[in-house]
């Protein structure tokens, strides 16, 4: 807020509020790929919420606020196949880049329904494939 004599104003952000679509979810179990990931993602230019599993994300009910999920497909408890499957349940349509070590998993990514699958990438990934992916998540949802 600016004080500009006895009127108060807000400060406009260096941010247009559209650009808060922008905000990119991290889920994995592993403690340091998610500070890896978010570290990466928020050089990138993007907000990044960090979460270590589906249903920390879930229990948040912030899916709606979120412009792009990256997430592990062997989550601990639900895993990332499965939360795609609940998402859809609750008519969320949320484009989202799977990451994994294992490569039968990529299989499965390729198989699901609908388009929200944008990518699958292989643990460890390149910096620029992620940061490719998330772009291309956002620019086409």
């Amino acid at each position: 807020m600016v004080r500009l004599g006895r009127e108060v104003r807000p400060v406009p952000s260096r941010r247009p509020r559209a650009a808060f679509i922008s905000d990119v979810a991290v889920l994995d179990a592993d403690w340091d790929v998610r500070r890896a990931f978010a570290r990466l993602l928020r050089v990138a230019g993007y907000r990044v919420r960090t979460y270590r599993s589906a249903e920390e994300f879930l229990s948040a009910d912030i899916a709606g606020a979120v412009g792009c999920l990256v997430l592990d497909v062997h989550l601990e408890g639900i895993s990332g196949l499965r939360l795609h499957q609940e998402l859809a349940h609750r008519h969320l349509s949320l484009p989202m880049v799977f990451v994994t070590a294992d490569d039968n998993a990529i299989s499965a990514v390729e198989a699901l329904p609908g388009h929200d699958a944008i990518a699958c990438l292989r643990k460890p990934c390149e910096d620029a494939a992620l940061i490719a992916a998330v772009a291309d998540s956002l620019a086409g949802h």
